[in-house]
């Protein structure tokens, strides 16, 4: 099995380590979600043909629930968006500089689909291939400390090793016992390495793709029907996952080939890869985007998993220079919000030939009428207290001496 995007030049034997992870989470969540039109390997599959299944990367959840500006506002939110709401398997940091004018201004945007797992496993089993890969991905080489907390991370155990850099880089990932929930190192939150939000991860990129190939079907007197997209996540109890852009648009692609009878499964190799930029949408000085300021990395062709987008230290321009158009306006662009509502991202599928579906195939549904409300989620009263952070801590300040900043009047 290669590793994600075939990246990384690693020995064989870690190799052997991340697929048997990888395994492990699989057989983990099959009981749990049993299809047998789910597979493990292309191996698997008769004359298997690319799926293909892609979402946008801009995180759809609080714009349901509070309207774009917020959504484009909390999401732009440096660290405290970034770990809060980028949910959809890609995740952003936007990098700042001076300009001439002594303004502190968006300099240019990264983003990552980068597994917060494959990180971990190569930084417990071999340190200096860490190092290899964060030069790569940051274009400076980190310490030593900046990834384990310690001068010399060759003398610990493997143990050791991930746990100080799980606390110190990667956070828990709902995995790691007793490591803060965020890292406390700066480098993956002052830069960006790899996702570090939890739902980001293998498990859940093969629960969504198992989940959906199910056969959902639905008793009427003419025979059975596709159930809807509300009846399945309604009736299995998971209407939140109807409110994003990547959990429907995976779990229905899967839902789509099996209702066909046609197996699917995870290419190799597994992971989450940037698939297209619209650089058209995006202007400088009046002509398209540079070419040389759009930048796919850490990944061959069609596995790319890093993207940079903006000029360079060396150059006078600032990521608000280059303007976004949608429709007939046009706008500065200040952050990676926009930026990833332009960019699709996804796994690389594959289906087989179409194969009989038997009775026992169909998980049966009621009929429904109900629509999920998306608006009205559970996850919107966490995003609407997210806004009441963000409000107070932009509120203008009021000076000590009457009037707003300080002024005598």
């Amino acid at each position: 099995m290669e590793v994600p995007g075939r990246a990384d030049d690693l020995s064989p034997e870690l190799r052997e380590r991340w697929r048997d992870y990888v395994d492990q989470v699989y057989a983990r969540l099959r009981p749990s979600y049993p299809s047998r039109f789910f597979r493990r390997s292309p191996a698997d599959l008769k004359n298997p043909v690319p799926l293909q299944v892609r979402w946008f990367a801009d995180p759809l959840e609080p714009k349901r629930c509070l309207g774009e500006e917020a959504a484009r506002a909390l999401c732009d939110w440096d660290v405290e968006g970034r770990y809060a709401l980028h949910d959809e398997y890609c995740e952003y940091h936007v990098a700042y500089a001076v300009d001439a004018e002594g303004r502190m201004r968006p300099k240019r945007v990264a983003v990552s689909t980068e597994l917060r797992e494959y990180w971990v496993l190569v930084a417990e089993h071999d340190p200096r291939a860490l190092l290899a890969m964060a030069t790569d991905a940051l274009g400076f080489e980190p310490r030593w400390r900046d990834l384990y907390g310690v001068a010399d991370p060759l003398s610990l155990s493997p143990r050791a090793r991930r746990l100080r850099f799980a606390r110190q880089v990667a956070g828990s990932g709902n995995l790691d016992d007793g490591v803060p929930t965020q890292p406390v190192g700066a480098l993956n939150r002052e830069h960006l390495l790899f996702m570090a939000v939890s739902v980001n991860g293998v498990d859940d990129i093969f629960f969504i793709h198992m989940f959906g190939s199910r056969l959902y079907s639905v008793k009427t007197p003419e025979g059975l029907r596709p159930a809807t997209r509300d009846e399945i996540f309604l009736q299995r109890s998971r209407p939140d996952l109807a409110c994003r852009n990547s959990d429907p648009e995976a779990a229905l692609t899967a839902q789509d080939a099996v209702q066909k009878g046609r197996p699917i499964t995870f290419a190799d190799p597994l992971g989450i890869y940037i698939h297209t930029f619209a650089r058209e949408k995006f202007s400088y000085k009046d002509d398209v985007l540079p070419e040389r300021w759009v930048r796919f990395r850490r990944g061959q062709q069609g596995m790319f998993q890093r993207l940079e987008i903006g000029p360079g230290d060396d150059e006078p321009a600032f990521l608000d220079d280059i303007l976004l158009h949608e429709g007939a306006r046009a706008r500065p662009v200040t952050g990676g919000y926009q930026i990833l509502r332009n960019v699709e991202v996804g796994p690389l599928m594959m289906m087989g030939d179409p194969e009989p579906v038997l009775p026992e195939d169909h998980v049966l549904l009621e009929p429904g009428t109900e629509t999920i409300q998306c608006a009205q989620g559970a996850v919107c009263g966490t995003i609407k207290a997210l806004k009441q952070r963000y409000d107070a801590a932009h509120k203008p300040r009021t000076g000590t001496r009457g009037g707003p900043g300080g002024s005598h009047g």
